[in-house]
């Protein structure tokens, strides 16, 4: 079936990937990046948004998440 045949689109299925907790670890944050790069498509530049999210994920680089929403 086919997005949208059964009356639930892409559109109301985001909102709750937005109400999943912040990443708390490298390996929840890597899983997180693999789940939304499923969207690149959709998302107009995603590279440039996603990329410090993925410099939280180089080797030796601290895992501070800050959350500026707040």
């Amino acid at each position: 079936m086919a997005a949208g045949e059964d009356g639930d689109t892409e559109e109301e299925a985001a909102p709750a990937h937005r109400c999943c907790p912040p990443p708390t670890n490298v390996s929840n944050l890597q899983s997180f990046l693999g789940l939304a790069s499923y969207y690149r498509r959709y998302m107009q530049d995603f590279a440039t948004i996603a990329r410090p999210l993925h410099h939280l994920t180089d080797r030796g680089q601290l895992y501070v998440w800050e959350d500026p929403c707040t």
